[in-house]
């Protein structure tokens, strides 16, 4: 998960948008060191991962990071699993992944239920949504 999720935070450095990682815009980066709030993004998981103690646990995710950023290019993630190159994972994974993806219906949900869906779960009267 930390690979992924450092990987994820420093697409912007490989792909030289930025040169430091906490000064773009778009990342969620600045979050996770508690310089900024995203209300929907939970950093919890992730920084529990370094510690108990919130600040030294974002001090270490960020070392962590920037160590990645040094370690340079990781082929693993560009070629995928040998069944499916959208995964990145091995036989296991794959065999669960397939699994759960076959008991997922094949339908296509209506406009208007995906509309009553979000009211439902933001807490929306109905019609809320399409009144703007």
């Amino acid at each position: 998960m930390l690979q992924l999720v450092s990987y994820i935070h420093l697409n912007p450095v490989r792909a030289k948008i930025t040169k430091d990682v906490a000064l773009y815009q778009w990342s969620s980066h600045k979050t996770y060191l508690g310089q900024e709030e995203i209300p929907w993004l939970s950093t919890k998981p992730i920084l529990s991962y370094f510690g108990t103690r919130l600040k030294a646990a974002r001090i270490a995710f960020d070392r962590m990071v920037r160590e990645k950023a040094e370690e340079g290019h990781h082929e693993e993630f560009y070629t995928g699993c040998k069944y499916d190159s959208r995964l990145l994972g091995g036989d296991d994974f794959y065999v669960d992944v397939q699994a759960k993806t076959d008991e997922l219906p094949r339908t296509t949900p209506d406009l208007q239920t995906i509309i009553e869906t979000v009211e439902q779960i933001c807490n929306l009267e109905a019609g809320e949504l399409n009144a703007g």
